[in-house]
């Protein structure tokens, strides 16, 4: 079993491809378990991340239903990188929509640590696509 997992881990470090798409896996995966709590939204856990008592539930669940067809976007764009650019390009620029809006809001709107937090991983994972899509097209072209 642990050459099975070396070799993989290996195959995934040399290939440009494999890395591309367990990115997106793992995107697809942040934002799915996102999407789920936002749907549920346990009052406890949103206390402890920074929120108030949430009395009004239907935008924390469309927020939470959003997350969730991302994270089917995501998995498409792991599974077929090559028939699907467009959707790479997209979801750099929803990225980067979701840094602008939350920095926006941590800045104007009100001080939640974890509006900050989530600004700084949404904008770390829209350089990790460009570079993997950078490394990507690179494999590709000398192919």
């Amino acid at each position: 079993m642990k050459t099975f997992t070396k070799i993989k881990i290996k195959q995934v470090i040399k290939d440009a491809s494999l890395r591309f798409s367990l990115l997106f896996w793992l995107i697809a995966l942040h934002s799915f378990f996102v999407g789920v709590a936002l749907i549920v939204h346990p009052s406890r856990l949103m206390q402890v991340l920074g929120y108030g008592t949430i009395t009004e539930h239907f935008f924390p669940a469309q927020g939470g239903v959003f997350h969730v067809l991302m994270s089917i976007l995501y998995g498409l764009v792991a599974l077929r990188l090559d028939q699907l650019r467009c959707l790479i390009y997209f979801s750099v620029i929803v990225k980067f929509s979701a840094v602008i809006f939350l920095f926006s809001y941590y800045i104007i709107a009100d001080h939640i640590f974890i509006v900050l937090v989530s600004g700084i991983v949404d904008g770390a994972m829209a350089v990790a696509i460009i570079m993997a899509n950078r490394s990507y097209k690179k494999q590709i072209s000398e192919k």
